[in-house]
Order: structure tokens, then C-alpha cells, then sequence
């Protein structure tokens, strides 16, 4: 029997990491395959986020957006409440990297530019 009734800690802890690797057009984040994800930018992308945990759980992950051409633009979901109220202006030709927090299934993510043109 596992009595949960008590905080439970783990002495290790490990994230999943997606590298969802070269993408244009439609580029899906489920949330079912990781908390880390890497897309690299080979056009423009309008990214999808799917497989939330359902509420009361709370999910963040991190995004790592590559520019591999120059200039692609990336269209968010609408569902994104953004720092400062504005979708960050991402680095050409760089590297960025984004975090995101839900706690209501995926209705609302907050949104966090947590570094740009990582080199």
C-alpha cells in the first residue's frame, strides 16, 4: 500500500526533452511528450499547444526557438498571456529561450522570455 497522505520528495528529478527539431508551417508542443522542447525555425510557424494537465495540476515547460531562416516569424496561440502584456520580439538569426506555466488545463499559459540570442 502507498500512503500519500504525507509529502513525498524525490531525491532525483529529471525533466523530458523533446527535440521537436526543423519546422514550418503548423509545429504542435504536447505536453504528453516532455516539459523541454526545441524547435528550430526553417520558415515561418504557427505553434500549437496540446495534452495540458488538467486542472487543479499545474504544468511549466521550456522552449528553446532556434532561427535557423533568418527572420521567420512564429504566430502564438491565443491562449498565451504574455510578461508585459506583448509576445516577446525574438532574436534573427539567434537563439531564444521561452518559459510557459498552466494551471487551469490549458485555458491560459503564461508566457516568459527567459533569454535571447543565446550564443
Amino acid at each position: 500500500d502507498l500512503d500519500v497522505s504525507d509529502a513525498t520528495f524525490s531525491t532525483r528529478f529529471h525533466e523530458n526533452y523533446n527535440n521537436i527539431g526543423n519546422s514550418s508551417g503548423t509545429t504542435n508542443i504536447n505536453l504528453t511528450t516532455g516539459n523541454n522542447f526545441r524547435i528550430n525555425r526553417t520558415g515561418n510557424i504557427t505553434i500549437t499547444i496540446t495534452n495540458a494537465p488538467s486542472g487543479p495540476r499545474s504544468m511549466g515547460f521550456t522552449l528553446v526557438l532556434e532561427d535557423g531562416q533568418p527572420g521567420a516569424t512564429v504566430s502564438w496561440p491565443a491562449s498565451i498571456q504574455w510578461a508585459n502584456g506583448a509576445a516577446p520580439t525574438l532574436t534573427t538569426g539567434g537563439k531564444d529561450i521561452l518559459v510557459f506555466y498552466t494551471y487551469d488545463g490549458g485555458t491560459t499559459y503564461y508566457g516568459f522570455l527567459s533569454a535571447n540570442n543565446i550564443s
